[in-house]
């Protein structure tokens, strides 16, 4: 009876802590990942809107162009030395011989302007300008959505070399503001291989939006 009664007890210990792992788990945030395609990508489109959390294809994005924040691209011409590789960007940001026809983001009405800033952790972003942010992934990793810290990684002093997110790999951290006066963070996921204009890039999103 003794060995029954132990036996009981030790089933509703490790049924409680299952309960509670779980409900732990449940309760944790999911992240804010979005895999978006480069121009030529057929299957998945290249321009991204924060506010519906939404991908758009160029023809949808065309028709939508005041909710457009973010666009990625391709680009790798040795001979008039632009040399951007994967690329993160925005309508704004005045994109040249990438898109094509009548659709193309030159076209655009209205342009939302994304400015994109280097942190400690943007490998591709070259002698980092003053003011630079320091942060780690591990540090990213850490931040909650909606969290006040968020906007202080944005270089408020870049005002130029400040529209795009170039030679994107895994782990790159970027800050960002968006026409709207949203802030945010993001941290390079994964990069398609090879890197083309028919590739794709993920990342993970942090936002914070300042009380208007």
């Amino acid at each position: 009876m003794k060995t029954n009664f132990l036996k009981l007890m030790l089933l509703a210990l490790v049924a409680m802590f299952t309960f509670a792992s779980c409900e732990k788990d449940d309760n944790e945030p999911s992240k804010w990942i979005v895999k978006i395609g480069a121009q030529s990508n057929t299957s998945i489109g290249a321009f991204y809107s924060l506010s519906e959390k939404k991908i758009y294809n160029q023809t949808d994005a065309f028709n939508n162009q005041a909710k457009i924040d973010l666009v990625c691209f391709y680009e790798h011409d040795e001979i008039n030395n632009r040399i951007n590789d994967m690329t993160l960007s925005s309508p704004g940001a005045n994109i040249r011989d990438i898109f094509t026809g009548e659709t193309d983001v030159m076209n655009y009405t209205t342009k939302n302007l994304t400015t994109i800033t280097p942190t400690s952790a943007s490998s591709g972003a070259g002698t980092l300008p003053a003011n630079t942010q320091s942060i780690t992934v591990e540090q990213f990793d850490q931040i909650k959505q909606g969290e006040a810290i968020i906007a202080t990684y944005f270089n408020s002093t870049l005002t130029s070399s400040n529209k795009k997110a170039k030679l994107l790999v895994a782990n790159d951290i970027y800050a960002f503001k968006t026409q709207d006066g949203t802030y945010g963070l993001f941290k390079v996921v994964a990069v398609s291989e090879p890197k083309n204009a028919s590739g794709w890039l993920q990342f993970e999103i942090k936002t914070y939006k300042p009380a208007v």
